[in-house]
């Protein structure tokens, strides 16, 4: 995923589905070096370096957000144990936003729309069945809005 994509895909993002610390991180560093904290750190609980740059976990932090990023959340956050979340419902709503966006760039395309779900379901870990609830799902909530 590149960062325009990631751009895109964030603007679409629900916040209600990222945990407290993950906005207030991302209210630090930015959405695209917090997708990356949170893609390499996942669901472990981090030891927030304080101080020593030549730490294993500065170097860690550096590798997976950048210089900049990690001297920010150093200086915010040095010297604690932070658990960073793994951000499942987001992650989702991220990967099906994507799926649907190249569904839909595809069929502009001039594809036909099940031939691109048939060659991108497994690409993104879904079943045809499922990649039909997905493209289902945006229609639902597009037709909600026509009545508001």
């Amino acid at each position: 995923m590149n960062d325009q994509m990631i751009d895109a895909l964030v603007d679409e993002l629900k916040p209600e589905l990222l945990p407290d610390i993950i906005v207030n991180i991302s209210d630090l560093i930015g959405y695209k070096a917090t997708l990356k904290l949170v893609e390499a750190f996942g669901g472990i609980k981090f030891a927030m370096p304080s101080g020593q740059r030549e730490s294993k976990y500065f170097e860690a932090l550096i590798n997976a957000v950048g210089n900049d990023a990690a001297l920010t959340l150093t200086k915010n956050y040095g010297g604690e144990l932070i658990y960073i979340p793994c951000c499942h419902a987001a992650f989702i709503q991220l990967r099906n936003t994507e799926f649907r966006q190249a569904v839909t760039l595809a069929v502009a395309g001039g594809e036909v729309q099940t031939a691109v779900i048939h060659r991108l379901a497994s690409q993104y870990g879904f079943t045809e069945r499922w990649a039909y609830k997905v493209l289902a799902a945006e229609a639902a909530i597009y037709q909600l809005d026509l009545f508001n």
